[in-house]
């Protein structure tokens, strides 16, 4: 009578057990889909980067505002200065 008690708790447990793996399976395939639509986004995101620099840049480039082009000026006089102080060295 005990031993078949012990019996139906173990075959309870060894389903039980069989459910929790095949949830695991299941997570880990959702966390594997969702890797790889991350990956996605960052190849798309690559894609895009040195394009969305390369507008910037050509905005900045062919904007007639005073500030912008202070600034732009500014960061040419700072470069000039630092490659002078580089080739003294």
């Amino acid at each position: 009578m005990q031993l078949e008690r012990g019996l139906m708790q173990l075959e309870r447990g060894l389903m039980q057990l069989e459910r929790g793996l095949m949830q695991l399976e299941r997570g880990l395939m959702q966390l594997e889909r969702g890797l790889m639509q991350l990956e996605r986004g960052l190849m798309q995101l690559e894609k895009a980067y040195p394009i969305e620099i390369t507008k910037l840049a050509e905005y900045v480039d062919n904007k007639e505002d005073t500030l912008i082009q202070t600034v732009g000026r500014h960061q040419h006089n700072i470069n000039s200065t630092m490659l002078q102080t580089a080739r003294r060295i």
